[in-house]
């Protein structure tokens, strides 16, 4: 069963008249912290933070939601459907 594992390092049988016992070494976990993918992960949370401030914040604030909606919303982009030109609504 451990043999499997990829932290398995050694294993041993021991065997007593009818009963047979195997003890299995692993290695240790380890943990690799790549400062690189933290701050990708910080970037991109405080983006996607950045786009909620603004739909709510300003969109929902100053225009109806009779008058526009969110398409989609992309890491750096936004698309909207809007009833009228933009100076319009606003």
């Amino acid at each position: 069963m451990y043999k499997n594992l990829p932290r398995y390092y050694d294993g041993n049988e021991f065997t007593n008249s009818d009963l047979k016992l195997y003890e299995a070494t692993l290695t240790k976990k380890s943990q690799k912290q790549n400062i690189l993918l933290m701050i990708g992960c910080s970037v991109f949370d405080d983006l996607k933070l950045r786009m909620y401030q603004f739909y709510y914040d300003f969109i929902d604030k100053y225009i109806d939601r009779s008058n526009s909606q969110y398409l989609e919303m992309d890491a750096d982009s936004a698309y909207m459907a809007l009833a009228d030109n933009f100076e319009n609504l606003i």
